[in-house]
């Protein structure tokens, strides 16, 4: 299918975002993935583990209760927050889920079931809340921990925070966001719009907000080169699709002046 729909996401999260991936159907990008991962030894997530993890936990059909109302734009970022007395010194960011439900009945169903998992399966306390005149769900562990929140943006945007407490960044809508942001805009390439899917990773601000896993062995070589990764997809016809990625290279020291050759003795 031919379609660039990957366009609002990144006006509804603030400026500081660390990571983001935003694309314009999630239903269908499960489905795509679905069908090259099958051959492909080296996926990172397989389905059918995905799948059965969903009904095992949380008693849900992954195709069924939740990707059939995904069929709209969605985002799935990094949100970073200062640590305070309130919340552990070790989480200092929440994984933020996006999606703009095609189906909102089912959405609101499949909501409601996770709010029941958690509660009967798991302990957890289900608050309902306020976030200004925003209605929100809060899962509130056996220790009082905040876990997660959930709630709509905008009537059609349903979201789902797990980690830090960082609603108050994303409701109301931020004024200072992650699309004008210096950051963002000098890693992710924009000469393609409008897009499928768009990537951004601040190495550097991750480095100094976090403690990043030690993902491959070179990982600090990596960190010390790179400022940032940016990546813009788009589908121009029913074959193809082009992708632009952006390395932000960090610049290294003034270099010194070379020395002059040695002559050689006659």
């Amino acid at each position: 299918a031919v379609d660039n729909k990957a366009n609002t996401m990144t006006t509804r999260l603030p400026a500081e975002t660390l990571v983001m991936f935003s694309g314009g159907n999630l239903r269908r990008l499960w489905a795509d993935y679905v069908l090259t991962s099958q051959k492909n030894s080296l996926s990172p997530i397989k389905p059918e583990k995905l799948r059965s993890g969903f009904k095992d936990y949380l008693g849900l059909d992954f195709d069924r209760d939740l990707l059939s109302w995904m069929g709209g734009e969605f985002a799935v970022s990094v949100i970073p927050q200062v640590p305070n007395k309130d919340f552990p010194q070790d989480v200092r960011a929440a994984l933020v889920f996006m999606v703009q439900a095609s189906d909102k009945r089912k959405a609101q169903t499949s909501l409601k079931q996770l709010d029941d998992a958690m509660r009967n399966q798991y302990q957890f306390k289900v608050k309902e809340d306020k976030v200004g005149e925003i209605p929100v769900t809060r899962w509130i562990g056996p220790g009082g921990t905040l876990t997660a929140t959930h709630g709509w943006l905008d009537g059609d945007i349903a979201f789902l925070t797990l980690g830090a407490p960082i609603t108050d960044k994303i409701i109301p809508k931020p004024k200072n966001i992650l699309a004008n942001a210096a950051s963002f805009q000098q890693a992710v390439p924009s000469e393609l719009d409008p897009t499928n899917t768009q990537f951004f990773f601040d190495i550097e601000g991750a480095a100094k907000s976090l403690s990043l896993p030690a993902l491959f062995p070179a990982k600090q070589n990596f960190l010390n080169a790179l400022n940032s990764v940016g990546v813009t997809t788009a589908v121009t016809d029913s074959r193809t699709t082009r992708y632009d990625i952006l390395l932000k290279l960090k610049k290294g020291e003034q270099p010194v002046v070379l020395p002059t050759p040695k002559q050689k003795k006659e």
